[in-house]
């Protein structure tokens, strides 16, 4: 019924739907579908499976555009998720940082009371009761003694406290003033040797190599900045300054060498007792100890002095079990921690005590022969003898509150520190000291250190020429609450120690003057005796680096 042409336009139609399907990449393949000849031309044939060609490549590219976009997309939605979780994280940790950052001072401080150990020399044991603060948590100091005042290049602690980005835009200048950065000893100079150990030359090489230091701005020790004004100073059992030079037998030998100069004081069993009695019943009750005090002072004959006795009366009148002792600023501190404890050791009529309202005379002394314009340090706590219209310092004092070491004792730089200032002040009163007159060997002066409870006490002689020994004789601590009166022996020893290098100190200086009175040649003995002197530097200065 068909027609040929009718039937030919079925067949092509066909064939053309199927061509897709059955994937016909050549004209030849799809010739059994076409049984009849037809007056199509090859050209006509050719365009049609060019068409299906570009279509099919058209596809592939499509199909391929596809899944690359698909993987770049997969690549890109996995890190943005990546970025996210990050970004939360970093979310959770700022807001756990700006909650510990508002926790306020006072909270943290005593969460570390409360946590502390109970030999931290810088906390009080225990929970701190109620203090004599006001609203804002610190300390009310209008009770406190007017006595005694830091001097003001100390009180405000942003003028000497150094950041440590403020580290890096300056330098120092460690060698101003009549110091020497050369030392050479004169001929025939005593020096100190331990069998055959020069210990003198030990020390000096450790000199030159801490000047060197300075000069290129690496100094970085205590005890080297101390031995730029030729003070060498001697802890034992410290693996750091001058013990890294010496071998330890060695080392061993001069620590056995200095033991035998300072003979330590030993407390009677019954003293030790009586403070181990006094010390139970503070802790229990506090009330109790005046009615212990007054039954042991009874039991004196009228005449009789009895130190320990003195000590516990002036502690107890002064010692208020409610007041938070940790939180005390400087002055308070001083005067109700540090001045109980000391200043019944120096109940003499031969000695004068001066607190940081008064210029230190052996500071200003050296400073004047420089330059008359230039004024002393001020320290914090010093004793002196007075003869014959000059002051012959025989102890010095720096000292911290535990209040400013918890807040502050990182931030100081070293050349700032107590430490550093307290040798400088024991080496200017020797050197005031020979200047006056005062020749013997033996001479020695005191210095306490004091950071927070914690107290360390010092030697300084010049038995040999520009060798300042300074030397740890020991330490103690404070009490800090009513329950640690039990650091009281240790304390009264050390105490008793320094006490009496310091009466042999006053008999040297007055056999000294008075010998010197009698002399024709004064000045020609005071220029023997100062060969063994040597200058020192001034505080170092500040130089602004260029960037």
């Amino acid at each position: 019924m068909f027609s040929v042409v009718g039937g030919f336009s079925l067949g092509l139609l066909a064939a053309v739907l199927l061509l897709p399907t059955l994937r016909i990449s050549h004209p030849h393949h799809c010739a059994f579908l076409i049984p009849i000849t037809v007056d199509i031309d090859n050209a006509d044939w050719s365009c049609i499976i060019e068409k299906w060609h570009m279509t099919r490549i058209s596809e592939n590219r499509r199909e391929k555009t596809y899944i690359m976009y698909s993987n770049e997309n997969e690549h890109i939605g996995n890190k943005l998720l990546e970025d996210q979780k990050k970004s939360e994280l970093n979310t959770r940790l700022t807001k756990r940082f700006l909650e510990c950052a508002k926790e306020s001072p006072p909270k943290r401080v005593a969460k570390e009371a409360i946590n502390d150990s109970p030999n931290n020399p810088f906390t009080v044991s225990g929970i701190p009761g109620e203090s004599n603060s006001n609203d804002s948590g610190t300390p009310d100091e209008s009770n406190s003694d007017k006595s005694y005042h830091p001097s003001s290049d100390e009180a405000d602690d942003a003028s000497y406290i150094e950041s440590k980005k403020g580290k890096a835009n300056h330098s120092y200048d460690w060698f101003t003033g009549p110091g020497i950065k050369k030392s050479e000893l004169s001929e025939g100079a005593k020096k100190w040797v331990i069998g055959t150990l020069d210990v003198s030359n030990l020390l000096l090489e450790y000199r030159d190599m801490s000047i060197q230091k300075a000069s290129d701005n690496k100094i970085d020790e205590v005890a080297e900045i101390l031995s730029l004004n030729h003070i060498f100073l001697f802890e034992q059992n410290v693996s750091s300054g001058i013990s890294l030079m010496i071998e330890p037998e060695s080392l061993k030998e001069i620590f056995n060498n200095i033991k035998n100069e300072f003979t330590p004081y030993q407390m009677p069993d019954d003293d030790i007792l009586r403070c181990y009695k006094m010390a139970k019943t503070a802790s229990e009750d506090f009330e109790k100890c005046k009615p212990l005090l007054r039954k042991w002072q009874k039991e004196l004959d009228d005449d009789q002095e009895d130190l320990i006795l003195e000590i516990f009366e002036s502690i107890i009148n002064n010692f208020n079990p409610e007041v938070y002792r940790q939180g005390l600023k400087e002055d308070t501190f001083v005067h109700e921690v540090f001045e109980p404890v000391i200043k019944t050791f120096f109940r003499n009529i031969n000695f004068k005590c001066e607190w940081s309202t008064d210029v230190l005379e052996a500071s200003a002394h050296r400073k004047h022969k420089f330059d008359p314009s230039l004024q002393g340090r001020k320290a914090d706590f010093s004793v002196y003898m007075p003869i014959r219209g000059n002051k012959f310092y025989l102890l010095v004092s720096e000292i911290k509150s535990a209040d400013f070491m918890l807040s502050n004792k990182n931030k100081i730089p070293l050349e700032d520190g107590d430490f550093v200032k307290l040798g400088n002040e024991m080496k200017d009163i020797l050197d005031k000291c020979i200047d006056n007159g005062v020749g013997n060997k033996n001479m020695t002066i005191c210095g306490l250190l004091v950071e927070g409870f914690q107290c360390r006490l010092f030697a300084m002689d010049l038995k040999y020429e520009a060798i300042y020994r300074m030397i740890l004789l020991g330490k103690f601590y404070f009490p800090r609450d009513n329950s640690d009166l039990g650091v009281l022996p240790t304390s009264i020893e050390r105490l008793m120690q320094i006490k009496t290098i310091m009466t042999c100190s006053t008999e040297i200086c007055r056999k000294d003057i008075q010998n010197l009175s009698k002399r024709k040649t004064i000045q020609r003995n005071v220029i023997l005796h100062n060969e063994m002197t040597r200058p020192s530097f001034h505080t170092p200065i500040k130089v602004p680096q260029r960037n």
